[in-house]
């Protein structure tokens, strides 16, 4: 988590990934076709967190779940209704 503060870019594209959330804090961009795919082959072995996240829904609900976790170790305030 260190990383995330000592970078310059993190924390904008972390940013950006949460703005794309809904009114309920669900990660919900446009055209969401299949699942984003990490750049590093470090995150393989639990991307995704489930085997078949072949639907929109499971798809949303890998990377919000992502998202929240990272936001809330950094000591980010999420707050959805």
């Amino acid at each position: 988590m260190g990383q995330l503060h000592s970078s310059t870019t993190a924390p904008r594209i972390l940013s950006r990934l949460l703005s794309e959330c809904d009114a309920q804090g669900v990660w919900n961009p446009p055209n969401l076709r299949t699942l984003p795919k990490s750049p590093s082959r470090l995150a393989e072995f639990s991307f995704p967190l489930e085997a078949d996240a072949k639907t929109a829904e499971h798809r949303k609900a890998d990377v919000t779940f992502r998202l929240a976790l990272i936001a809330k170790l950094a000591g980010w305030t999420l707050d959805y209704t």
